[in-house]
């Protein structure tokens, strides 16, 4: 089958910039930084809260 080029443009590539395009995955990249700190003391905090919650319900046992 013959591929057939359609003359009309879609919204999308009428509408983009690639300048401003590179300019915002820079920006979204600096930012994945400051978003995966954040999630990693989120996961921290939630862990503390868990290892709390399980020593709290352990009943501690010496030897005799």
């Amino acid at each position: 089958m013959i591929p057939v080029k359609i003359g009309a443009s879609s919204l999308r590539q009428s509408t983009y910039e690639q300048d401003r395009n590179k300019t915002l995955i820079r920006i979204e990249l600096d930012l994945l930084e400051e978003r995966r700190k954040q999630s990693q003391l989120r996961v921290a905090s939630y862990q503390q809260h868990i290892a709390r919650y399980y020593n709290s319900k352990v009943s501690r046992r010496g030897f005799e």
